[in-house]
């Protein structure tokens, strides 16, 4: 390749994938040179035309395993990389046939198993842009560590990453946004029931299920993929370690629980002595959800959950479907 001149071949790299991009970094040292040189500009470029959202800090969460979820430097093919990664999974999740996620939606539920295929495809392209929102959720704890000059506050940690989630689901979604979020979170939170080992034991199933939903806003799609990687025919490109990534799982549910029912008693009396701000406890994602498109569309809150089901229904209905515009029937 080295007939091309340095603006053609960073042309093709600005629109190649990662695979490609490694292949003409192998043709030549000048080539691999000239690439690395403007790496920061190749990724700039591949964001500003890129549909996925992206942090205001630039940098995101490696999901390259499920042990250690590294904070990755903004502007770096390691971005574009993870990227891919979550297009992937995600398309894996609502497109493969093999998808236990993707037959529940479209087979069998209910509400959605009559609909037309034109509605049908509408409705997987705004579940594809929840699992994105999701991500980015997931992204925010990075947002929370940029506000924190220190990290050995946990608490603290924990409080800044809330509330920089929150920040993205009260101010930065639209209302349809925000009831394809729900929706999405809610068909996840029905596939974690049907394959979850101990759905008909567990004593308290509901809170499990509150941990779940809550645990997979706070993380993204990583969370719902490990407990259906097994189910799904391609190959997850995910470096699968001990714990097993449903172990994993499990062990963030569980700690999502424990937080649960820590905020459900209080704090405990010989800890009010120490109690300070970074102990206050926040909302819910997911309650925040209904709380925000409550508040965009002038609707009651108790109403809220219903009212984003509409929303869902109308919206896909529409010729020129769009998931990041809002329907006249959610405004009145």
């Amino acid at each position: 390749m080295s007939f091309l001149s340095p603006e053609i071949l960073l042309m093709i790299a600005e629109r190649a994938d990662m695979s490609t991009i490694s292949a003409m970094t192998q043709t030549s040292k000048a080539t691999c040179g000239l690439i690395m040189e403007y790496q920061g500009s190749v990724v700039k470029h591949k964001l500003a035309t890129s549909s996925i959202l992206f942090p205001p800090s630039g940098a995101i969460l490696s999901s390259a395993t499920y042990t250690e979820r590294k904070i990755l430097e903004p502007h770096t093919f390691y971005i574009t990389q993870e990227l891919e990664r979550r297009q992937f999974r995600i398309n894996a999740l609502l497109e493969d046939e093999a998808s236990v996620l993707l037959n529940l939606i479209i087979k069998d539920d209910k509400a959605c198993g009559f609909l037309p295929e034109r509605e049908t495809q509408n409705l997987i392209a705004g579940f594809k842009h929840a699992a994105m929102i999701l991500d980015r959720l997931g992204d925010s704890c990075v947002d929370g560590l940029c506000a924190v000059k220190s990290t050995e506050d946990d608490a603290l940690v924990r409080r800044q990453s809330h509330l920089a989630q929150l920040d993205l689901i009260l101010h930065r979604l639209t209302s349809r946004e925000l009831a394809f979020l729900s929706t999405f979170v809610d068909f996840c939170v029905q596939t974690y029931a049907k394959l979850h080992p101990y759905a008909q034991e567990d004593p308290a199933p509901w809170v499990r299920l509150t941990s779940f939903r809550e645990a997979l806003m706070r993380n993204g799609t990583l969370i719902i993929w490990a407990w259906l990687e097994n189910a799904l025919a391609p190959a997850s490109g995910i470096v699968t370690t001990s714990p097993t990534p449903t172990e994993l799982t499990e062990k963030i549910i569980e700690d999502t629980l424990v937080e649960i029912e820590e905020w459900e008693e209080g704090p405990r009396a010989e800890d009010e002595r120490d109690f300070h701000e970074s102990h206050l406890k926040l909302p819910s994602l997911y309650t925040s959800v209904r709380d925000a498109f409550a508040k965009h569309t002038g609707r009651n809150v108790k109403r809220a959950w219903n009212d984003m089901e509409v929303e869902v229904l109308v919206a896909i209905k529409e010729d020129n479907f769009n998931v990041s515009t809002t329907t006249k029937a959610a405004e009145t």
